[in-house]
């Protein structure tokens, strides 16, 4: 969330690790827009993307079943903007 710290990570070593593994397929989950194109462009092998990292929900990527985090967040947002 926007003011709480955050641990950065390091798309460029994540591909590295993919490749010093010679993966066939990566599927990226979680990686913050531009970072994702980091990995995507240092990465050998195939990659697919399963859902970006959204800022403006809390990093509440995927909704699982009945659990409404990521509305419950997004009206928090309409309220403190």
């Amino acid at each position: 969330m926007i003011g709480q710290e955050e641990t950065m990570c390091n798309p460029m070593a994540q591909a590295g690790i993919c490749n010093d593994a010679e993966t066939d397929l990566n599927m990226m989950m979680g990686l913050c827009v531009g970072h994702d194109s980091l990995f995507l462009k240092n990465s050998r092998a195939y990659t697919t993307v399963f859902a970006v990292k959204d800022r403006a929900l809390g990093h509440k990527i995927v909704i699982i079943g009945d659990d409404a985090a990521g509305m419950s967040a997004a009206g928090q947002i309409k309220k403190e903007y």
